[in-house]
């Protein structure tokens, strides 16, 4: 499991990528004292466009103000377990952190159907206009892609925790 990966990367000095969701409070405390020793770089979705996409939220939601309302609808194949995603959680974790509001008040919509690999859209809305942005994978090799591309970029890092975010953004 989780635990056990991290004690032998942080042994063995190995910088980490780690992309899984669900984590419980017991893993995010031993991901933090890895990332003591090692850097560390986790996040729940590896594709570094819905990174783009949610290093663009806080600044989009904090432009347009209070008189758009939020909301974010995800759709995934049938074998997805997780309804809403840690994905679609993310998302509204970072609207309502820009909001200074609970995530319960973000209206989360999941559908599971198909094989759809996943889609998310956030949607900002006025009595005037509609501003939806949306994410589609399209082949899962993109989390694949993600996770290269964060790897390459966390062995020349000192040790920290840093999220895809990090990894996009540090250089911009």
């Amino acid at each position: 499991g989780t635990a056990t990966v991290l004690e032998v990367v942080t042994a063995r000095r190995i910088p980490l990528v780690c992309g899984v969701s669900g984590l419980g409070e017991a893993e995010f405390v031993a991901l933090d004292n890895a990332a003591d020793v090692i850097p560390v770089v986790y996040d729940r979705n590896m594709s570094r466009g819905i990174a783009a996409l949610n290093g663009v939220l806080t600044r989009l939601v904090t432009a347009l103000g209070p008189d758009y309302s939020m909301a974010i609808t995800e759709t995934h194949h049938v074998h997805k377990k997780d309804a809403p995603s840690g994905t679609a959680l993310m998302l509204g974790e970072t609207l309502a952190k820009a909001r200074r509001m609970p995530l319960e008040d973000i209206p989360i919509a999941s559908e599971r159907r198909g094989d759809v690999p996943g889609e998310h859209t956030v949607t900002l809305s006025s009595t005037s206009e509609n501003l939806a942005l949306t994410h589609a994978v399209t082949t899962r090799d993109v989390f694949a892609e993600g996770a290269v591309f964060a790897a390459e970029w966390v062995v020349s890092q000192p040790s920290g925790r840093y999220s895809m975010q990090d990894v996009l953004f540090s250089g911009a």
